[in-house]
């Protein structure tokens, strides 16, 4: 019986695996996550979360997660102090780089379409493929959500957004 049990703990389809554990850090889009519903899951929310402070929420993870979930970036595209799309971009990377020190898989969730400004969504197209090249070239997952809230013309439906022109409804 032991060498038909120390059998089966070598085969990997045998052994029941351990899903690890996600971590999601975000802004505004994951305030209204439930951990309770989640499975394996923490959610790290801070409002008008730029990437740089995300940056420090991060590097201090603790290292238990098998996943980091990002999802930020909509206030470093909005308003007017923000930085290139560029520099915003380059920043992802650099925030991707210290996820992928403490977790081993990564991934990154597109800024969502803005009607505040034709500015702001022509600029948070510009950052989302930016983030899609960077994705690609570091092996990250990129989960792209316009197709649920941008119409094939590029336009955003509004039905999506609160009256703000900015942020996402509960619905979404």
């Amino acid at each position: 019986m032991k060498k038909r049990v120390d059998g089966l703990m070598q085969q990997p389809s045998a052994v029941k695996q351990d899903p690890g554990r996600t971590v999601v850090v975000g802004d505004r889009l994951v305030k209204d996550l439930d951990e309770r519903k989640l499975e394996h899951t923490k959610v790290r929310y801070q409002r008008d979360t730029r990437i740089t402070n995300a940056m420090a929420k991060v590097k201090n993870l603790p290292g238990n997660y098998h996943h980091n979930a990002l999802v930020i970036g909509g206030t470093d595209c909005h308003g007017a102090d923000r930085p290139s799309a560029t520099h915003i971009v380059d920043s992802y990377c650099h925030l991707v780089d210290t996820a992928k020190e403490k977790v081993r898989i990564v991934t990154v969730a597109s800024i969502p379409p803005r009607t505040a400004s034709d500015d702001t969504h022509e600029r948070n197209n510009v950052v989302n493929t930016g983030l899609t090249v960077m994705c690609n070239e570091k092996d990250v997952k990129f989960s792209n959500n316009d197709p649920y809230v941008v119409f094939s013309d590029d336009s955003v439906n509004e039905g999506y957004l609160e009256t703000d022109g900015t942020h996402l409804t509960r619905g979404v």
